[in-house]
């Protein structure tokens, strides 16, 4: 397992840079999100999983998306999640719904302490559906379908203990980077890799309620040979737990 582990680091260390090594020219994109997270435990080893979240570009000025996910998730045992739900993306452009996605994923993760840390590997595979809302110039239609395997490696270390009596009352730092390649586009296939670096602190106040603020960047190809886009998302995210107790972490 340590191998791996050191294998799967290597990766993630070299994935920047192999995207880094090809001579491109780097568009930039700032944008800032919100967004809400829910957990609802249904049995013992049974959670349902939902998030809804907006996006702006450029200072909030303009519209940029809305996404809706929901998930069931089961914890076969303490530290791995089997997890398979849909999610529903609008896009904006000029102000409007330009397209929609539809996004049916499935994933496992693990969770692993070495060396001291606490780890988590993730492994996604997403099926992504997109439609082209109508216009004055274009009906509305289809687009081909996509595949996109993401596998994200993430840590997770303790800033701070806030309270003796409350031990669940802490500040997190979470880095983490995640490679996603996107396969399919129908009769011109297309394979585009992308990299996506993510850190940022955490208030975890209790085993219900945590607030968070996470920065991402983001690198990836554009229709224009030569030329990537580097987009960076700062997310501001509640997480709320409702119910009963939830499926331990490990």
């Amino acid at each position: 397992m340590k191998a791996s582990l050191c294998l799967t680091l290597l990766v993630c260390l070299l994935g920047p840079s192999v995207l880094g090594a090809q001579k491109r020219q780097m568009l930039h994109e700032d944008q800032e999100g919100i967004r809400y997270q829910n957990q609802w435990p249904l049995a013992a080893r049974w959670t349902l999983v939902s998030d809804l979240g907006f996006r702006w570009r450029t200072g909030f000025r303009e519209s940029n998306l809305y996404q809706i996910r929901t998930a069931a998730t089961f914890a076969p045992r303490p530290g791995v999640r089997l997890t398979s739900g849909l999610g529903y993306t609008g896009y904006y452009r000029s102000g409007e719904v330009s397209s929609v996605e539809f996004r049916p994923f499935q994933e496992v993760s693990v969770a692993q302490r070495l060396w001291g840390l606490a780890f988590r590997h993730r492994l996604r595979l997403e099926e992504r559906f997109f439609r082209i809302e109508a216009n004055d110039a274009v009906g509305e239609r289809e687009t081909p379908a996509y595949l996109r395997p993401r596998y994200a490696l993430q840590l997770k270390l303790r800033l701070l203990r806030l309270s003796a009596d409350h031990p669940e009352r802490q500040l997190t730092l979470t880095l983490g980077d995640e490679l996603l390649l996107q396969l399919g586009g129908g009769p011109d296939f297309k394979a585009t890799l992308r990299n996506r670096l993510l850190f940022g602190p955490a208030l975890e106040w209790s085993n219900r309620f945590g607030l968070s603020l996470t920065f991402t960047q983001q690198t990836a190809p554009t229709a224009t040979p030569g030329v990537f886009r580097s987009s960076e998302v700062i997310w501001l995210v509640v997480r709320h737990r409702v119910g009963g107790e939830a499926a331990p972490e490990g």
